[in-house]
């Protein structure tokens, strides 16, 4: 058995960064930092107003040079800094990949060069995607297999992973690196789970989902991501991190769709198109062995899920909150 995560080495009042804070993880991460008593500076593609208790900057739009040298004149240099700003979906990079390119690859340089400049020691995670392995893996997928993405989202970031391993190498910086797999839970606006929820509010009988029904997908709940960031021992200067982000278990579509809609009240009947979208591939599933040593997620796929939808029929689809991620 694994041991478990070690208690955070923070210290209260600690400065941290997060980037991408106004997105899905990103708002998770920050009341989870925050409630641990630390400061949280926050960049995102929109402000919050008003600031959320902890969150003591909100800098909003695209991680320049000039608002991460603001931000670090204003508060000083962070303890620590957690990369989720990026890309967020592999259809949006297939309709605009220069923009794509820009959020998850020219962002990450800025910031890593923001970081080289004034705070070189500091920890860095970068939250990377189980779309730079591709879709040519049927099994359970380790760090140390070769990574074959074949989206624009997929391999802007493994650019930007390449670009941290770059800065670690290169200065010493104390880069890790988490693929993430597939994360869900409350406040989510996009994937199967929050598209079956929208579809079953609206009355939809049958419900056509597409693809087969028959992928494989490794379903981790958002709040066991940020139990493991706020708890995750930093790398070594000059020798970056590299783990997987998942629960170690594949679960079909169908059977998402199963569980969501039994949570839902049963009724509608659902359907698979057989169409695959272009991106997409057949099975995402981490190797246990790949995840970072003590992490054992304690959120179910049934009990998240169930989650899931009584926070949906509780918000409504149509409210800001649901739209957001």
């Amino acid at each position: 058995m694994k041991p478990s995560l070690p208690e955070p080495g923070f210290k209260k009042t600690e400065l941290v960064w997060v980037t991408g804070a106004s997105g899905f993880i990103g708002r998770h991460l920050v009341r989870g930092l925050a409630a641990r008593g630390l400061r949280v500076v926050g960049f995102g593609r929109a402000a919050a107003d008003p600031l959320p208790e902890g969150l003591v900057r909100s800098v909003a739009g695209s991680l320049s040079a000039e608002a991460l040298d603001e931000a670090i004149a204003a508060q000083g240099a962070p303890t620590a800094v957690y990369h989720f700003a990026g890309g967020s979906t592999v259809g949006a990079s297939i309709a605009d990949p220069i923009a794509d390119f820009d959020s998850s690859v020219a962002a990450t340089a800025r910031l890593l060069d923001a970081l080289r400049r004034h705070a070189v020691t500091v920890p860095v995670v970068l939250a990377s995607s189980a779309a730079v392995y591709g879709g040519a893996h049927d099994g359970a997928i380790g760090t140390a297999v070769n990574t074959a993405p074949f989206s624009p989202y997929g391999h802007h970031k493994l650019m930007a992973e390449q670009l941290g391993l770059a800065y670690a190498e290169t200065y010493g910086m104390r880069v890790t690196i988490l693929r993430l797999f597939s994360i869900y839970g409350p406040e989510i606006g996009k994937q199967v789970v929050f598209d079956l929820c929208t579809r079953l509010a609206a009355g939809q009988d049958p419900v056509m989902l597409g693809g087969s029904g028959l992928e494989r997908r490794d379903w981790c709940h958002v709040s066991d991501v940020v139990r493991l960031c706020t708890a995750l021992p930093s790398a070594q200067p000059g020798h970056p991190d590299l783990f997987n982000v998942g629960s170690g278990v594949g679960t079909t579509i169908a059977e998402v769709a199963r569980i969501v809609r039994e949570a839902w009240g049963g009724g509608a009947k659902i359907g698979f198109s057989g169409q695959s979208r272009p991106g997409d591939p057949f099975s995402l599933v981490a190797d246990p062995a790949s995840l970072p040593p003590g992490f054992a997620p304690k959120v179910s796929v049934e009990q998240g899920l169930t989650g899931f939808v009584d926070w949906f029929r509780k918000v409504g689809p149509g409210t800001s909150e649901a739209r957001r991620g």
